[in-house]
């Protein structure tokens, strides 16, 4: 729905669709011990994995997109740890 979305009450519908699935999934996880947050299941991320990614993707969108920022920074090490990571 999202991708097709022209109208402003396609994006508003589609945008409040998004609200109400994430609302569910962060109550979900509030009921989580904290090991629970940050365990593997099946390979995949864990909870805190997840939502690192999302915040990481969703920053670099906005700050290289929008903003015009090309430099990239690891969203996990302060720029003056970056060197190793080369």
């Amino acid at each position: 729905m999202a991708e097709r979305a022209l109208a402003s009450d396609d994006v508003r519908a589609a945008w409040q669709a998004l609200e109400q699935a994430w609302a569910s999934t962060i109550e979900r996880a509030r009921r989580l011990t904290e090991e629970q947050l940050h365990e593997s299941v099946g390979g995949e991320w864990s909870f805190v994995d997840t939502l690192r990614h999302l915040v990481f993707a969703m920053d670099k969108w906005f700050t290289t997109l929008i903003l015009g920022d090309e430099e990239f920074q690891h969203i996990r090490y302060a720029v003056r740890d970056l060197a190793h990571l080369e």
